[in-house]
């Protein structure tokens, strides 16, 4: 139909945050912060990246927290372990494929 098409990448990680309404007394905003919140940050760069490596686009990566929670009824596939500067431990990320049938 002429419509530009949706590209989004959404990255998920499991783990503690902070949440709630921040800002001054005029203008507040519900958010959440923390180092969960970050890495998820870290993944969802990766979308592009692993949509460009692999000429297939990737919409949606998980970290490995969240593949032990869901795995029993999403299917995904592993991606790789990447570096983040504020870890000293590579991080698995998977994709996830949809669900299991």
């Amino acid at each position: 139909e002429g419509k530009p098409e949706l590209d989004v990448g959404i990255g998920i990680c499991s783990g503690d945050v902070v949440a709630g309404t921040m800002g001054a007394e005029k203008h507040k905003e519900y958010t959440v912060v923390g180092n969960t919140v970050n890495l998820a940050a870290k993944i969802q760069e990766q979308t592009r990246q692993v949509s460009r490596d692999r000429g297939v686009i990737c919409r949606f990566i998980i970290s490995d927290d969240t593949q032990v929670h869901v795995c029993s009824e999403i299917e995904t596939l592993f991606l790789e372990e990447i570096m983040i500067s504020s870890r000293h431990i590579p991080l698995k990320i998977w994709e996830v494929i949809g669900l299991k049938t």
